[in-house]
């Protein structure tokens, strides 16, 4: 199997929802600072992480950090990249494999910029790159959105008044809305339904992962998993230490023709063989 561009033998007319996609939570939290690990979440950089089949990345940029425009932050410590450069990995590495298609949930992280501004810069840094984006507000095909990245727009929904000129164009404008990344536990809109239970005791969280496994693809919906969880004080690493094998166990006693969903992790490659058992989830 080629995990940098496994995407080419998925028939054209598949809808996205329809694909398992390994992910990755957090996807540049790669640093720590002084944090004794409490801050990292992956391993690999973003380009090393596609190579390795990831298709859904967590970008969560910060308005303005230390004068650096969406720098990427985690927990308020610089990731030491930009949005923009994540953006020309994503697209350079989109060139070199243009069969493949990258999902890109992007959502503000350690700043409260309003909305309009929020999306104003946004706006400029993908100018000139239109082409290598899937805008629309709808689930396309892959054959629809290949050698392009899918914005999936993270935000509040309880802060959402359509006639607020403070959202800016940001809730009804560009990409596919997912109100689930500040919701603890099961959220559901009519694009997506997702578990992200980040603080359940472990034996509570991969239940639920497993649960949304079994209940399979639903209402033509995205199944957004998130096996990512910060129970026990433990870091990112020890909690994916004990998360990413349990889970590896469980889908390999599960049929191949069963589509597992978008599954985000922390530590995408640590436990050998996983990504590819979810890739092999897909009806070819």
């Amino acid at each position: 199997m080629s995990l940098n561009n496994w995407m080419a033998s998925i028939h054209q007319s598949t809808p996205l929802f329809n694909i398992s996609i390994p992910g990755t939570h957090d996807s540049c939290a790669t640093h720590d600072d002084l944090t004794a690990g409490y801050t990292q979440c992956q391993w690999l950089s973003i380009k090393d992480q596609l190579l390795n089949g990831i298709r859904f990345l967590d970008i969560r940029p910060t308005y303005d950090y230390h004068g650096i425009p969406f720098e990427i932050t985690h927990g308020g410590y610089d990731q030491k990249i930009t949005f923009a450069e994540v953006q020309l990995q994503v697209i350079d590495f989109l060139t070199a494999n243009p069969s493949e298609v990258v999902l890109m949930n992007v959502q503000q992280e350690y700043s409260t910029e309003n909305n309009a501004n929020f999306v104003a810069r946004f706006n400029e840094i993908v100018t000139g790159h239109e082409d290598y984006w899937f805008f629309e507000k709808r689930i396309p095909t892959i054959g629809e959105a290949r050698g392009r990245i899918v914005l999936i727009r993270g935000y509040d929904p309880d802060n959402f008044h359509p006639n607020n000129p403070q959202n800016g164009g940001w809730l009804t404008d560009k990409g596919i809305p997912l109100n689930a990344l500040d919701k603890n536990g099961y959220s559901e809109n009519h694009y997506f339904r997702t578990q992200n239970f980040w603080d359940a005791y472990e034996s509570d969280k991969i239940t639920n992962v497993k649960k949304m496994i079994d209940s399979g693809i639903i209402d033509q919906k995205f199944n957004l998993n998130f096996l990512s969880y910060a129970h026990f004080a433990a870091t990112p690493g020890r909690n994916a230490e004990a998360m990413n094998p349990k889970v590896y166990d469980y889908i390999k006693k599960i049929p191949t023709t069963q589509i597992l969903g978008i599954l985000p992790m922390d530590f995408a490659t640590n436990t050998p063989g996983f990504i590819e058992e979810i890739i092999r989830h897909n009806l070819l």
